[in-house]
């Protein structure tokens, strides 16, 4: 897991993409997809993390 979360939008891909994958979502994933949330505004004004993380969300929350 990510101690301290960067919200720069080249960070947050990249620790999105390693924590998560599209087949599965664990707790680290969900997390840290909330924690990006509540701590990094700035990275829903990029269209293509919008994208990656309203997919993992849907597959992360729409199971529970």
């Amino acid at each position: 897991m990510v101690d301290i979360i960067s919200c720069i939008i080249t960070d947050i891909i990249k620790n999105t993409l390693s924590i998560c994958n599209y087949h599965q979502c664990n707790t680290t994933c969900s997390q840290y997809l909330l924690d990006v949330a509540g701590n990094c505004d700035n990275v829903f004004n990029n269209d293509h993390y919008l994208q990656l993380w309203g997919t993992l969300i849907d597959i992360c929350f729409s199971s529970h």
